[in-house]
């Protein structure tokens, strides 16, 4: 916890005296827990505020990630109904384990801007928006290779025309469209038993039916692409609207990899190829769309001006 307090300790007055006064709260309403239960719980807090910020964060940003615990009471509530007959504590649903923080809620649109773009934050790995370990905070990325400002934020895309909204839609649309001519073409001729795991040496090592395989991954395209294509009928914000698009496409980009590499039954490759084959696009793609989305508003802004 050393390096955590460091890092809570050079935060501005404002932040350290908001971070500190939550997690008084938070101990206060875990009355009864064990110690040691409650000093964990405590401790994975403030470390998961200190992964998610950088040390020039202020107030609001650090308001913005304790907002994800909700309030003190109510994670305490969450700790307490996580408690087995109140004997074994069990891990909350997002914190940090062995080191690397982990997020098991279900992803929420505030969550994926907050995680992917925060310009503000000097930070380029933050914590995954679901799952085990760190992802890219994009903003923040495109920040230190020179393309936006750190107070840019989200401003940018709300200057972006109407008539090229759709264009951010159109690239999980595709991805869909792809995947159903994959299935349309190769599915029926492909073996009952497919490949869908490869070890580090690039080699199949786990199989699994053709058809469980298709079901898994109508799941991580459809999803995804719903949940884009509701941000335009519901009118969500120009940004919003941008990034679950770019959110939806690195998930449909993974299913799809997945999918095809298990029914063109590819059994061996490249581990290098297989790697960087599955984790270029998913972070390329994404990156692409929102900072030429920023640019183009950016752009836009310049010309009015």
């Amino acid at each position: 916890m050393t390096d955590v307090k460091a890092m809570i300790a050079s935060l501005p007055a404002d932040a350290q005296v908001l971070v500190d006064a939550w997690v008084a709260e938070l101990r206060a309403e875990l009355r009864g827990v064990p110690d040691e239960a409650r000093d964990e719980i405590a401790s994975e807090v403030v470390a998961h505020v200190a992964d998610a910020l950088g040390t020039d964060a202020g107030a609001d940003e650090v308001a913005s990630v304790l907002a994800e615990f909700g309030t003190s009471s109510e994670y305490a509530t969450a700790v307490r109904e996580a408690l087995d007959e109140g004997s074994e504590f069990r891990m909350p649903v997002t914190g940090r384990i062995l080191g690397m923080p982990y997020e098991w809620r279900m992803p929420t649109t505030a969550r994926v801007r907050s995680r992917w773009w925060d310009t503000s934050n000097s930070k380029v790995l933050v914590p995954k928006i679901f799952g085990v370990g760190w992802t890219i905070n994009f903003g923040g990325l495109a920040v230190k290779l020179g393309l936006l400002h750190a107070d840019d934020g989200d401003e940018p895309f709300e200057s972006v025309p109407d008539s090229f909204m759709w264009t951010a839609l159109a690239v999980p649309t595709v991805l869909v469209m792809a995947f159903v001519g994959i299935w349309f073409v190769k599915h029926g001729v492909a073996s009952a038993q497919v490949p869908t795991h490869w070890g580090p040496s690039g080699a199949a090592d786990g199989w699994s039916s053709k058809n469980s395989v298709l079901a898994i991954t109508f799941a991580a395209l459809v999803i995804p692409y719903l949940w884009a294509v509701w941000g335009y009928v519901s009118r969500d914000s120009k940004f919003s609207r941008v990034i679950i698009c770019a959110f939806a496409a690195s998930i449909e980009i993974l299913g799809l990899t997945i999918y095809s590499l298990s029914i063109f039954e590819v059994v061996t490759s490249n581990p290098v190829v297989l790697g960087s084959g599955l984790v270029l696009p998913i972070l390329v793609i994404p990156f692409a769309m929102l900072v030429g989305f920023a640019r183009i508003g950016m752009r836009q802004d310049m010309n009015r001006a």
